[in-house]
This record gives C-alpha cells, sequence and structure tokens, in this order.
C-alpha cells in the first residue's frame, strides 16, 4: 500500500501528473480518465487494507 499511495515516486506521479494533464490537455478527458485511474488505485487499496484488518482481527 505504501508503494502504491504514499511513497515519494506515487505520490509525485498523483500530483504532478494530473497536474501536467491540467495545464497541457486540450480537453478534460484525459485529466478525468487519469483522476479516475488514481481512484482505482486508492479503492483497491483500501479494500486491501479492510482486508487485512479483518484477517488481523479473526486472528486474535
Amino acid at each position: 500500500m505504501y508503494r502504491w499511495n504514499w511513497s515519494p515516486p506515487a505520490k509525485a506521479l498523483n500530483t504532478s501528473g494530473l497536474v501536467v494533464l491540467v495545464l497541457l490537455s486540450p480537453t478534460p478527458l484525459w485529466p478525468a480518465l487519469f483522476a479516475g485511474a488514481v481512484m482505482v488505485v486508492k479503492v483497491a487499496s483500501l479494500v486491501a487494507v479492510g482486508r487485512l484488518v479483518a484477517e488481523a482481527s479473526a486472528r486474535a
């Protein structure tokens, strides 16, 4: 989860990628698609962490 969301490369890509697309894209489609892709990664991370928490509480 750290590599996908909070590592320096992930933070740089999440932020700068969207800013660059907003500034350079002639249409809002590409920034919206990129933001959607980032959202998919965030939701997948949330699901994975939820499963880890559920497994840990089931063991306890």
